[in-house]
């Protein structure tokens, strides 16, 4: 995966903010389908995991979907 974020961003110009933010709108969108209005815990490790998580929370909040985050260090 890390060879495929660095050649989107050093080939094809994305920002890495945005393969972050994409890639936690789709796993928001995913636990969304699979767990309805359910409440869901995003947990956001270091580096750019917790950007995807960050993602996650972001878009969930956004469609108003009860999501906590948990930032771990």
């Amino acid at each position: 995966m890390r060879s495929i974020d660095r050649w989107a961003i050093e080939e094809r110009g994305v920002p890495g903010l945005d393969l972050m933010e994409r890639a936690g709108t789709g796993v928001a969108r995913a636990v969304e389908r699979l767990a309805g209005a359910s409440p869901a815990t995003v947990v956001c490790g270091k580096g750019n995991n917790g950007g995807d998580g960050g993602g996650t929370w972001s878009w969930s909040a956004w469609r108003r979907l009860r999501a906590s985050p948990v930032m771990r260090a």
